[in-house]
């Protein structure tokens, strides 16, 4: 029997949605949306939007060597600590509580936990009877099955030293913990930035290898017969919840998180640039 494709979640993230702007007020979500609208321009006239590594994956220049590369990178810098950071931005949504009370502190965990659910692999709108969660679906866990059909043993993965770049995103993700706004910020530019490489990124692992993205972790991350990405829905629900979260008051702090997040997600891309070119050299 099939149901109708994420019906029941995108009414559910749909209802929430309105329930927080009314729990923050129309007026101050309006005086909020403004900052949030400054924000956006910042990422969209960013750098990363035509970064190198846009280049390569889309001239087809990453070779099998490379992937297995940006696999391990990617898996110590995101993939990994991820789960981390969203149970922690939910348990620091006590935040809201001071402010908008209970409503707005469970609204905005129902968000995130929508994102976590599937982080975890849980399938929230199954399209058939046989598309069951279970844990063996969790996004981690699909990685690094990406990471071993790309020839990786498990000895290698594990011993595996990161970029100092990747270094620096980890200690970043930890450092943030607590501090909701900038947890916040996190979230919006990871879940924005990522569909822009996710499809390109696909595509090259599809051509290089046999990890096909008919299943598994890069079929998870790109868009459907009907043109939605998973990413698009967290990465609204994080401009909502970071519009949420926000105070005119701290505009200027809020500005620095998007600023510090874009520079260091961009030196990660480079490092792995360098890394393909130190990789190509040697070969």
């Amino acid at each position: 029997m099939l149901l109708e494709k994420r019906s029941n979640e995108s009414i559910s993230r749909q209802a929430v949605r309105e329930i927080i702007i009314s729990t923050v007020g129309r007026e101050a979500w309006k005086t909020n949306q403004r900052i949030t609208t400054l924000l956006q321009i910042k990422f969209k006239e960013h750098a990363l939007q035509n970064h190198l590594l846009l280049q390569y994956l889309g001239n087809g220049e990453i070779d099998l060597e490379m992937q297995k590369l940006a696999h391990l990178e990617f898996a110590n810098a995101f993939s990994q600590p991820f789960t981390d950071l969203l149970l922690s931005t939910m348990l620091d949504t006590n935040e809201l509580y001071l402010s908008q009370g209970a409503k707005g502190q469970m609204s905005a965990r129902f968000l995130l936990g929508l994102n976590l659910l599937e982080e975890m692999g849980f399938t929230l709108d199954p399209k058939s009877e046989d598309n069951i969660s279970t844990p063996l679906n969790a996004h981690y866990l699909k990685l690094l099955q990406s990471i071993e059909a790309l020839g990786v043993t498990e000895e290698q993965r594990d011993t595996y030293k990161t970029t100092e770049a990747t270094k620096r995103i980890v200690e970043m993700m930890f450092r943030a913990r607590g501090n909701l706004l900038n947890e916040l910020t996190f979230l919006t530019v990871a879940e924005s930035l990522f569909p822009l490489f996710s499809g390109l990124w696909a595509q090259s692992v599809n051509d290089l290898s046999e990890t096909k993205t008919n299943h598994g972790f890069h079929d998870i991350h790109i868009d459907d017969e009907e043109g939605n990405n998973i990413e698009d829905d967290h990465g609204g629900d994080a401009w909502h919840l970071l519009t949420q979260a926000l105070s005119p008051e701290r505009e200027e702090e809020v500005s620095i998180y998007m600023d510090e997040w874009l520079d260091a997600i961009s030196g990660f891309l480079d490092g792995l640039v360098v890394l393909f070119s130190t990789n190509t050299k040697k070969n």
